[in-house]
């Protein structure tokens, strides 16, 4: 794994240590020749990372913290990861009144 630097420069690192890699490198090109109109960059890691938190259902201010952020920051930038859950609460809601 690459050295992470000084604080607030671990992408730079990391970005550094793919330039290196020969699977990344092959796998750059791959999505460059099989996907339209994307590219493979270091910060998939990050977007990946915010989307499986969200999926775990991790409180927001928590995945915040863990990627440096604050939360205004994070939604600005994550929101969209975040599960859409308003209908399940609904039915949820509406089920527990019917069996009261």
């Amino acid at each position: 794994m690459p050295c992470i630097g000084q604080k607030g420069q671990t992408g730079l690192y990391l970005g550094k240590f793919l330039k290196r890699n020969e699977y990344w490198n092959w796998l750059k090109q791959h999505v460059i020749e099989t996907v339209k109109d994307e590219k493979l960059r270091p910060y998939c890691f990050r977007h990946r990372y915010a989307k499986e938190s969200h999926a775990a259902d991790l409180p927001m201010v928590n995945i915040a913290e863990s990627m440096g952020h604050i939360l205004e920051v994070h939604m600005l930038n994550y929101a969209r990861f975040k599960p859409d859950k308003t209908a399940e609460l609904y039915e949820l809601r509406n089920k527990e009144k019917v069996a009261v």
